[in-house]
């Protein structure tokens, strides 16, 4: 078990020593992992995957610590339970573990076996990384920056914050988006790629994204006015901005998305696009409700 201890606010300490009480008086074993820092957690985490004897890593944690381990875990064949207690839980929320009780968790893996999930792998210069739900660039980006910066508001109201003052400034971009056969230049205040279905707290952007049907999901807006897009966002909670005429939605296994601007990773910063995106050589298996 791999434990934030700072995600959610404290919430991964408690969840850890929650967890830890439980497999204790199941008489579970295992091995702790609880680092002073990201860095610590993972060097901790390369020694126990290479000493063996291991088939799960169980991640207490938010989106952030899942997305740091998803090439060990792939890569290594193991299995990944995810024991949401960070701010966005995305992961957490699209395998349906979202604020399910340890015991029901251990009760569902108990009877249900592990599925098989595909993984993207985002390349871009200086950088190339496997992610689980959403790539993002543009305006998305610009918000997950902003929203990361802060440090008096927590919680998923810091990204709807960070969606309110990037729109005071805020600008089309120019992309040039290449999938298959066809290279489209287009104005754009975002374009996305999704592997999952939601992203930034559970906003359902991509409700349609299937994560086992080996296909990514484009996703660009096309150049609106900030009161269009400041209208248009409520809707993406409940996925129903997907008819809206300025949203287009392309499927295909891979991408490429050049335009001034970054690019994040479950909401984790990559570096500057250009980036080519396809689906990841390994899969991931992890339990899900």
């Amino acid at each position: 078990m791999v434990v934030n201890p700072t995600s959610g606010g404290g919430k991964g300490a408690r969840k850890g020593r929650e967890l830890t009480n439980y497999l204790e008086k199941k008489n579970l074993p295992f091995r702790k992992i609880q680092g002073a820092s990201l860095e610590d957690c993972l060097k901790q985490v390369e020694t126990s995957i290479s000493s063996g004897g291991f088939s799960t890593i169980v991640c207490v944690g938010g989106d952030g610590l899942v997305h740091a381990l998803l090439e060990k875990i792939a890569c290594n064949s193991l299995t990944l339970l995810v024991i949401s207690a960070g701010t966005g839980n995305d992961f957490a929320k699209s395998v349906g573990l979202h604020r399910k009780s340890i015991d029901r968790i251990f009760k569902t893996i108990d009877q249900k076996a592990p599925k098989v999930l595909d993984l993207g792998l985002a390349k871009g210069p200086g950088y190339e990384k496997y992610f689980v739900q959403i790539l993002s660039s543009g305006f998305d980006a610009h918000v997950n920056k902003r929203a990361n910066q802060f440090s008096r508001i927590k919680g998923k109201i810091k990204y709807v914050v960070a969606v309110l003052l990037e729109l005071t400034t805020f600008k089309s971009l120019d992309y040039c988006l290449r999938w298959n056969d066809q290279v489209l230049t287009q104005k754009a205040m975002l374009a996305l790629v999704a592997n999952g279905s939601n992203y930034g707290g559970g906003m359902r952007v991509c409700p349609h994204a299937d994560q086992s049907d080996q296909m990514l999901d484009l996703m660009y807006v096309k150049n609106v006015s900030r009161l269009r897009l400041l209208a248009v966002f409520p809707r993406v909670f409940i996925g129903a901005h997907v008819n809206h005429p300025k949203i287009q939605f392309e499927r295909a296994s891979s991408f490429e998305l050049e335009g001034k601007t970054l690019a994040f990773a479950d909401g984790e910063y990559l570096g500057p696009l250009p980036v080519h995106v396809s689906i990841a050589p390994h899969k991931l298996l992890a339990y899900t409700a």
